[in-house]
């Protein structure tokens, strides 16, 4: 069985870190193509951090604690957007220039690293039972979108939140 789950998070998040360090050196409009790469590229990275730490959650938390740790991982990603904004926003105005705010933001990624890293490994290891039959990240992307595309109701979510993260985006 592999491990994906644990390394996954830690891993995506020492990648977010470089990446957004990569902002800093973005200082004019010049610079435009650079910035859509490396927003898409984290905004990729982070593609796979989200299900790796979803998958995590109720492997570190006993099930009847499941509900509160997700609420509590869903409004701490939501009040830490608010305030993160916020406190780039007041960087950006103090200092008179963005490289401090990336420089930040970065750091967080590391700690978070760091703190997932510490998680034990075993956490993240699947049962028999849950393992996906095949080798690879390929074989489990395709079982995993058998899964979606068989079930409207899936597929008809994901495609909304799409659109809606598009939206987002813009």
């Amino acid at each position: 069985p592999r491990e994906v789950p644990v390394q996954t998070p830690s891993f995506s998040d020492g990648l977010r870190a470089v990446t957004v360090l990569g902002f800093v050196v973005i200082d004019s409009a010049a610079m435009l193509p650079a910035l859509l790469v490396l927003a898409f590229v984290q905004a990729s990275i982070g593609t796979f951090f989200t299900p790796a730490r979803g998958a995590l959650v109720p492997r570190v938390v006993p099930a009847d604690g499941l509900l509160a740790a997700n609420a509590v991982t869903q409004a701490t990603r939501v009040i830490a957007g608010v305030i993160g904004a916020g406190l780039a926003g007041l960087i950006v105005g103090i200092a008179g220039t963005t490289w401090p705010a990336f420089v930040l933001d970065a750091a967080t990624f590391a700690l978070s690293m760091v703190l997932v890293y510490g998680v034990s490994r075993e956490a993240g290891r699947p049962s028999d039972a849950e393992h996906i039959a095949g080798t690879g990240v390929g074989a489990s992307v395709a079982a995993g979108l058998r899964i979606v595309g068989g079930t409207r109701v899936l597929w008809v979510t994901l495609l909304a939140l799409a659109v809606t993260m598009f939206g987002l985006g813009a």
